[in-house]
């Protein structure tokens, strides 16, 4: 069964030679032979609201929000294409987990996209924000403890944030495939949380013309509610920086 976007997609940098964008949960990047049928996804979106050929830069997963880059012509995309293969843009994620994790930590697990793909390597750094108790008796504790991560995946393999949390028992909140069934059941039904708890909050990268970039998104609005009751904030926001 299809599921809907959560949320409207909105451009938060454009110039004439790239268009920064949020995606909402549920939205596919661009159409796939997985998901063909999906009446929209966020480059049919972009294109035609611009009236302009657009190509996205990099992916970001389905269930996942947050920071999209299109280029409106060829060598831009290979320009940051390029930046993307050797490693030399900053991406930032933000994550709830269960259970508390360490104050920082680096994941280095190997993994393939499925059964039969070869093992790659695979590198994510986390610090943690924020650990917070809570009194949801959801198995067999009175409480659940859930911590907010700050995510750096030095590589990007296939739902690399969800498998390197799943490995360390700290699986992402609203993960119907790697996650916690009983806690994603609950977040639905209890506080009306029914997305992936995962966000691309942030990209830094040079520009074509020399200038380095930093990208800051916003937290959906049914993530940002949950923070909010629990008393923890998330600025946004755009700047840029001349290239040294």
């Amino acid at each position: 069964m299809q599921q809907e976007a959560i949320g409207k997609p909105s451009i938060l940098f454009e110039d004439e030679k790239i268009v920064v964008v949020f995606k909402p949960n549920r939205m596919l990047v661009h159409r796939t032979s997985i998901d063909f049928y999906e009446r929209t996804n966020l480059r049919k979106w972009l294109a035609d609201l611009l009236g302009v050929k657009v190509d996205p830069v990099h992916r970001l997963d389905k269930p996942t929000s947050g920071l999209i880059v299109f280029s409106k012509d060829v060598n831009t995309l290979n320009f940051l294409k390029a930046q993307f293969l050797d490693r030399e843009i900053s991406k930032t994620y933000l994550a709830m987990v269960r259970g508390f994790t360490q104050e920082s930590g680096t994941v280095e697990k190997a993994l393939q996209k499925d059964k039969d793909a070869p093992l790659k390597d695979a590198l994510t750094e986390y610090k943690t924000l924020y650990h917070i108790e809570k009194d949801y008796e959801i198995s067999i504790y009175p409480t659940s403890r859930y911590s907010f991560v700050e995510v750096e995946p030095k590589t990007g393999r296939y739902h690399q944030i969800r498998l390197h949390f799943s490995h360390l028992r700290h699986p992402i909140i609203g993960d119907n495939r790697h996650g916690d069934r009983k806690h994603n059941q609950h977040f639905r039904d209890q506080l009306d949380h029914p997305a992936l708890f995962l966000h691309a909050s942030k990209l830094r990268f040079e520009h074509p013309d020399g200038a380095r970039i930093t990208i800051r998104a916003p937290l959906p609005e049914h993530f940002q509610r949950v923070l909010n009751e629990w008393d923890w904030k998330h600025g946004s926001g755009i700047t840029q920086e001349e290239s040294e």
